[in-house]
């Protein structure tokens, strides 16, 4: 459990060492994880490098994050999803956002118009009313 440190048995703890005793943070891995039961938060401990950067892991990887600093000495990552400047509208929006999913409901149950409008047409008028 600790390489190069002599441990016992029963507790896996260095030698000469018990619960109730001291241990030397130096004697102790850097990296671990705990688990509290009573409130199902996973906690892994890891270190900083000289840039102050940490990895988060591969359930991260690629994926956009709020880092939120509650105080001095925590911080609470979160996963998040970013919505664009330009589409910010359509969630400010029920009726539209309703329309939208909507339309891709039937799109993803092949439920098209039997008469499609004609593209050709719409582009032909299109340039009839342009100034």
């Amino acid at each position: 459990m600790f390489p190069g440190i002599p441990t016992t048995a029963s507790s896996g703890l260095p030698e000469s060492r018990s619960l109730s005793g001291n241990i030397p943070l130096d004697q102790l891995p850097t990296i671990g994880n705990t688990y509290d039961m009573a409130t199902r938060v996973q906690t892994c401990h890891k270190s900083a490098d000289s840039k102050g950067r940490v990895t988060l892991g591969g359930r991260f990887a690629n994926r956009a994050v709020i880092v939120e600093q509650r105080s001095d000495d925590e911080v609470v990552v979160r996963l998040a999803r970013v919505i664009p400047e330009r589409e910010v509208w359509l969630y400010k929006n029920p009726k539209a956002l309703a329309s939208v999913r909507r339309g891709l409901d039937q799109a993803r149950k092949g439920d098209v118009a039997k008469n499609p409008p004609d593209l050709k047409a719409s582009a032909k008028l299109a340039k009839q009313l342009e100034d």
